[in-house]
């Protein structure tokens, strides 16, 4: 994964900049804190503007469908109040002009608007992509007065440069490097051969434009060995020299990423990589995949973290029980010594506080703590008491402790669902089955897209969590209907759907068993065993979990 240079960012400039100009901005959206949306329209045709300011995925660029949709973005019913702020000044704005700052990854959007006063006003909205500092800014051009900041950056932040409403606007600290095609080669030569650094950390350092990625791939086009001295032939070096000048002047180039290593780049073409007609469109497909696979992750590690957790609490809770529970041997003692005072009561031997009474049936002679201020019979029933709790405590306690290991079971479930969720949407199924959180229309809607495929003819069903399970079993199941699952372990409900008077050969049976562990947190052991019945042999029992079912008839089917 790499980040947006400067070069890149000229690139999609020159590319874009005539739809820019004089393009009107109908809307504004801002899904999270890091990225918002300019819905552009011009001569007929509408765009997104995608502004991400994210530490690791600064971009920006022209969405299409397809990569919006693969970012999955989501927006608050109530806008943030930058998105309000931009809202206010910039819808319905026009684009007077735009650039970019030489050598910088700064983009400039030049916006002319009316006031309520019929005045004309100019603004800017300077956008700052360079890492952990990458911003969003608007300000007065004229007074150069800021109006508001995707990020306020006070004096406790920084002191040399501070990004607050109010404030007057000052670019970032110019970069001490020069450009290498206003460097004569002979310059180039000396600074080489008198510098001790590596000679793509040279130029990376020296020039605009270039990166320690770009540069090194330049480096070992031309100079494929070279000493720690730095020692290269001058016919190298010239061509070095014209290669590095027609990457920084754009001439040539083919924009491309290579899915092997995961990068993007701008050079001419090389083997094993994707190449796009255009830089936005690289940028588009490059970001929206990384973007949304680290968001998946860190959203997958964090329900893991908070699930492990839980579970753990639950272990802890279900020894508490064992710890503070007497065991049934002692109290069943109790009950015993009750029994043993009732059938001495009439002896004269209850004139200590601890009395020895013989126990008929073992023979032996059981010591019994005794209150002298009570009557025998007293005395038997507080033993019958403390008898009578301690067997309510032991079988609330067994039933407690036997939902606790069927939540652990089900959250255990849930962490397989995690690990096998491919979508944002699938991580926030499974929080709401979690934690109860209440469904909108749409997510209701999305659970619906239940994954399927054909085999051999057949259709089959695949649950990715439990919501979607419980949705194969109740709506789309039939009661001749086969249903796999792998036996008890976590994993993923399998249905085939049979026709009527249709007959599963054995063939389907094995690669229905194979798809169960396949899905299943079995899917790297060796043997695993699947089971499978009839859809009529299950069902949900009351008042339990989505996708908690049990089953009779089955068939156990070993797989490899």
């Amino acid at each position: 994964m790499i980040g947006l240079d400067s070069l890149t960012l000229l690139a999609w400039y020159r590319e874009n900049c005539n739809f820019l100009k004089n393009a009107r901005i109908q809307k504004i959206q801002q899904p999270d804190r890091k990225s918002i949306i300019l819905s552009l329209r011009k001569e007929g045709i509408s765009k997104k503007l995608y502004i991400n300011i994210d530490p690791i995925f600064y971009h920006l660029c022209f969405m299409n469908s397809k990569n919006e949709s693969l970012r999955e973005l989501t927006f608050a019913k109530q806008p943030p109040m930058f998105c309000m702020l931009l809202r206010k000044y910039l819808e319905g704005a026009k684009i007077s002009d735009c650039r970019v700052i030489d050598g910088e990854r700064v983009f400039e959007i030049d916006i002319e608007k009316f006031d309520e006063f019929s005045d004309q006003r100019s603004l800017r909205l300077t956008i700052e992509l360079m890492g952990k500092y990458s911003n969003i800014i608007l300000y007065n051009s004229t007074t150069k007065i800021i109006i508001g900041s995707a990020h306020n950056i006070g004096e406790e932040k920084s002191r040399n440069r501070q990004i607050i409403g109010g404030l007057p606007y000052e670019y970032p600290p110019i970069q001490m490097k020069k450009f290498i095609e206003t460097t004569p080669f002979q310059d180039f030569v000396n600074e080489i051969k008198f510098s001790n650094q590596k000679i793509h950390a040279l130029i990376a350092n020296n020039y605009f434009h270039f990166t320690l990625f770009s540069a090194r791939l330049l480096v070992e086009k031309n100079v494929k060995k070279y000493d720690s001295s730095n020692v290269f032939t001058i016919e190298n070096l010239k061509k070095l020299y014209n290669d590095l000048v027609d990457y920084s002047t754009l001439n040539n180039y083919i924009p491309q990423i290579n899915p092997i290593d995961n990068t993007y780049f701008l050079l001419k073409e090389e083997n094993n990589t994707q190449n796009y007609t255009t830089v936005n469109e690289m940028i588009d497909s490059y970001y929206a995949k990384n973007y949304i696979e680290k968001k998946l992750n860190a959203e997958k590690d964090a329900l893991i973290t908070k699930i492990n957790k839980d579970i753990l609490k639950i272990k802890k809770i279900n020894q508490k029980l064992v710890d503070n529970t007497k065991s049934n041997s002692e109290t069943e003692e109790l009950k015993l010594k009750a029994d043993l005072i009732m059938s001495h009561m009439y002896e004269n031997i209850f004139n200590s506080n601890e009395v020895y009474l013989l126990d008929y049936v073992s023979n032996q002679t059981v010591s019994v703590e005794y209150d002298l201020s009570k009557t025998p019979v007293e005395n038997a029933n507080l033993y019958y008491k403390k008898y009578t709790k301690g067997k309510k405590a032991i079988e609330v306690n067994k039933e407690l402790t036997k939902e606790n290991v069927e939540k652990i079971s089900l959250l255990e479930d849930y962490l397989y669902n995690v690990q096998a969720a491919e979508s944002l949407r699938d991580i926030a199924d499974i929080k709401n089955e979690i934690y109860g959180k209440k469904d909108n229309v749409a997510a209701k809607k999305e659970t619906m897209n239940i994954p399927t495929l054909e085999i051999n003819g057949f259709v089959v069903y695949t649950g990715k969590n439990n919501r979607q399970n419980d949705f194969i079993y109740s709506k789309l199941s039939s009661p001749n209907d086969l249903w796999f699952h792998v036996l008890n372990q976590p994993g993923a409900h399998i249905l085939i759907k049979v026709p009527k008077g249709k007959v599963v050969d054995n063939d389907t049976l094995l690669k229905c068993a194979q798809l169960a562990k396949q899905l299943s947190s079995a899917t790297t052991s060796g043997k695993t065993s699947v089971i499978y019945t009839k859809r009529q042999f299950i069902k949900r029992p009351p008042k339990t979990q989505a996708g908690y079912v049990t089953f009779k008839n089955e068939i156990e089917i070993v797989v490899e």
